[in-house]
């Protein structure tokens, strides 16, 4: 009760047509958890005269925000618009001090600041009890992952063109660009890894189903299900969904004591050893050398960005203390050996590469204002994967994951799904 009550001091609700009707609770949850599904099922497409640089769900997340707004079911967090506020003032200076010599800053910097601003927003107190995304997720996930396993398999029965149709043979301007959405297990490789179809690229997906995972393991531990997102993980051979299931899976079933499960764990992994030359699991297996091979996706991933950070971000005052300016990460990749495909760009890298350390540390306690009073256990994973395994600061459909079940699912209680 105290915890609603200090919800209710602090937060600052415009407007607030919908009232205490819970008929209109329950419709607009259902318009975010349509939304949730579509933020999956459109996440590769580009909206309309970006020329692929916008994806659609980009474009909508303000829109989503905006109408909860209105509505009175979402509100502004005082000290999170505080901590959005100081960001934007920081990336405005750096852009007057750049601009210069960064083409697009401001387009970057505006595009930044209004997807942004939709993390400094919360669930008005009133729909805490009211709202339930993860059991959205929960199901579609499940339905998306049986997608993906299908995906892998139906290559070898009706061919890639089939079961790739939208990455194959949608006009390209349709379609967001810079993602590698099509990936063979390796070089001269005739099978493909799956992205679940509808995903940006096999990583991404990965990256989902293991966030299904720890859901699964926070709530429910069905074993059927938690077989079917591992199976999805394995179609997919991507490392990075393996990372936050090693890490924040493993985690969970030790502190929690479920030994069942870290026996099943065992028998899989063996029987997965053992048949790992049908399987093809040195895929997985001959990536662990990626992190000292420049050009690995690996190595690119998560070594790279910090060598260009190391190289360019600390040469002087002003770019160590504000950054060299948004959208310039892109500009200074093309400096590094190997050019810009050799080095990401996750979320951490840029900004501290085009906020400068003051930027950054104004942003880290933006979220972690919006994760007060979630649930940790998925909240920290969710996060992670937005910071470390992607450059995700401006892509919508991984911030809407950050939003609804993070930011608009907070009260200090146990989630239930």
């Amino acid at each position: 009760m105290q915890v609603a009550e200090n919800y209710k001091k602090k937060e600052n609700n415009f407007f607030d047509p919908i009232g205490d009707n819970v008929v209109g609770f329950k419709v607009f949850e259902f318009f975010l958890s349509c939304f949730l599904i579509i933020s999956i099922v459109l996440q590769k497409f580009a909206a309309p005269g970006s020329s692929g640089s916008i994806s659609i769900i980009t474009s909508l997340l303000p829109a989503v925000t905006l109408v909860g707004l209105i509505s009175g079911v979402i509100v502004f967090d005082t000290l999170s618009l505080l901590l959005y506020l100081l960001f934007v003032i920081i990336g405005s200076i750096s852009l007057f001090i750049n601009n210069a010599f960064i083409e697009g800053s401001l387009s970057s910097l505006m595009l930044v600041c209004i997807l942004q601003m939709c993390i400094s927003t919360k669930i008005s107190y009133k729909f805490i009890k009211h709202i339930n995304l993860l059991k959205t997720f929960r199901k579609s996930m499940i339905a998306f992952s049986l997608i993906g396993i299908v995906q892998f398999f139906i290559q070898f029965v009706l061919g890639s063109n089939i079961a790739f149709y939208l990455d194959l043979f949608v006009d390209k301007s349709y379609i967001v660009a810079g993602f590698n959405s099509v990936i063979p297990l390796f070089d001269g490789s005739n099978t493909f890894k799956s992205n679940g179809f509808f995903f940006s690229e096999p990583s991404i997906f990965s990256q989902y189903v293991a966030i299904a995972i720890i859901i699964e393991l926070i709530n429910r531990r069905n074993v059927i299900i938690l077989a079917i997102y591992t199976f999805a993980v394995l179609c997919s051979y991507s490392g990075t969904g393996l990372i936050l299931i090693a890490v924040y899976g493993g985690f969970l079933m030790v502190s929690n004591g479920r030994l069942s499960y870290i026996i099943a764990l065992i028998v899989v992994a063996s029987l997965l050893v053992s048949f790992s030359d049908s399987l093809q699991l040195e895929v997985f297996t001959g990536r662990v050398n990626e992190f000292s091979t420049p050009g690995s996706s690996g190595y690119s991933r998560f070594i790279a960005p910090l060598n260009m950070i190391l190289t360019f971000s600390f040469d002087g005052v002003v770019s160590t203390i504000l950054g060299k300016g948004p959208g310039a990460i892109k500009v200074f990749e093309d400096s590094m050996p190997g050019g810009r495909f050799a080095t990401h760009d996750p979320t951490w890298a840029k900004l501290i590469f085009e906020y400068g350390l003051v930027g950054s540390i104004a942003y880290v306690c933006l979220i972690i204002r919006s994760m007060q009073g979630s649930n940790k256990a998925l909240a920290l994973p969710i996060v992670s994967t937005y910071f470390f395994l992607g450059g995700y600061l401006a892509n919508g459909a991984i911030i809407t994951l950050v939003l609804f079940l993070i930011s608009w699912s907070k009260n200090g209680q146990k989630d239930s799904i």
